[in-house]
């Protein structure tokens, strides 16, 4: 009997308590190896989510691809917490934490824009370890969501203002908060306790808006340009290197340069992508724009009417205060513009309130003090 009592209580916690435990959880599970794929089960995404396996699938093999990590480095097991919206996200890390065994490899993806970014966030901690710096994580994740953006193009028309060493040791300071990026280092990452406390549960909540929030566009543009640069000219080791170092006199020793040495060989790269491109007015204008020289932009690109053009002339209009010229060109993405469109503008240079009225006078003043 005694062999037989053994043979029935392991049955129960082996076989029947897990499946008990799942059959209760809010979460559904789909394994496509080495993905583990888990959803909420009332989620939309429960109603396909055989195409969504295939699709993460193929995403995940191209990230480690793209950033030459072999699959021997990863774990056997890469745990995906999938969500439709944002609303989700929250329930999803609430059951997750619940569970008895905390996945190592794991990552919260929303599926509504592209993924790529986060699994490459995930794949560069399993192969690299812990980030030394801010840039090359923030990199990684945004030329792998967009890899056809130019972002060494316009990173080049800002040399003039700013150069790669002083972003790399201020990235921190000069980076936008990620919400998302936050969720994962805070939360998921190898490193990260599985305690529920509550600046983690403050990180879940922000990561709801979605939104980044303080920083410059500009600190993005070069750490995405960076790691473009570093996957063209490097090697894993050498990538490795960069992830971890902390300054960047030891990203130049990782890649067996001297600091000034590196830095002109990515200005020089940078020149070349941008010598070479097509849309230089394009991205001279965007400079303009964010310069807060919008009348500029709008000259830069007088004879231009695609849409790259056109959406950055009516971003131009807005900031003039001018809200029909720019709802005629970017109405279509920003539609509760046209409540605008009649509204009083008051003009206090360099401030342009639109929809104030008289009383509002102060508020400018007081902006410009």
């Amino acid at each position: 009997m005694g062999g037989l009592g053994g043979l029935i209580i392991g049955a129960l916690v082996f076989w029947v308590y897990p499946t008990v435990q799942k059959a209760r959880s809010p979460i559904g599970e789909l394994v496509r190896s080495p993905l583990v794929l888990r959803y909420p089960k009332d989620s939309p995404l429960a109603e396909d989510v055989l195409a969504l396996a295939e699709k993460l699938q193929s995403a995940w093999t191209e990230v480690l691809a793209t950033l030459k990590i072999p699959t021997s480095l990863m774990p056997d097991r890469i745990y995906l917490y999938v969500y439709s919206s944002a609303s989700e996200v929250a329930m999803g890390i609430s059951a997750r934490l619940e569970e008895e065994n905390t996945p190592l490899a794991v990552a919260d993806l929303l599926v509504n824009h592209s993924v790529k970014g986060d699994l490459g966030r995930l794949a560069g901690t399993l192969a690299f370890g812990r980030p030394g710096n801010a840039l090359m994580p923030r990199g990684v994740a945004l030329y792998l969501d967009d890899p056809g953006y130019p972002w060494a193009e316009e990173a080049w028309t800002w040399t003039d203002r700013f150069s790669i060493q002083e972003v790399w040791s201020r990235a921190e300071q000069l980076l936008p908060y990620d919400p998302w990026e936050a969720l994962y280092f805070q939360i998921n990452a190898p490193w990260a306790s599985a305690t529920l406390t509550m600046e983690k549960m403050r990180t879940v909540l922000t990561a709801l808006s979605g939104a980044k929030r303080g920083g410059g566009h500009i600190a993005e543009v070069f750490a995405a340009a960076f790691v473009e640069w570093a996957l063209l000219c490097f090697g894993p080791e050498e990538l490795r290197s960069l992830w971890r170092a902390t300054t960047w006199e030891s990203a130049a020793q990782s890649a067996r340069r001297d600091p000034s040495s590196f830095a002109q060989e990515f200005l020089a790269f940078l020149k070349g992508k941008f010598e070479s491109y097509g849309g230089k007015a394009h991205l001279l204008a965007l400079k303009a724009l964010h310069s807060g020289q919008a009348s500029q932009a709008l000259k830069l690109l007088a004879e231009l009417d695609d849409p790259p053009a056109r959406e950055i002339k009516g971003l131009a209009y807005l900031a003039l205060g001018e809200v029909q010229e720019a709802f005629a060109l970017v109405g279509h993405k920003f539609p509760n513009l046209e409540q605008f469109i009649s509204a009083p503008r008051l003009i206090d240079e360099p401030i342009i309130l639109v929809g104030g009225g008289s009383d509002d006078v102060r508020f400018v003043t007081a902006a410009k003090n």
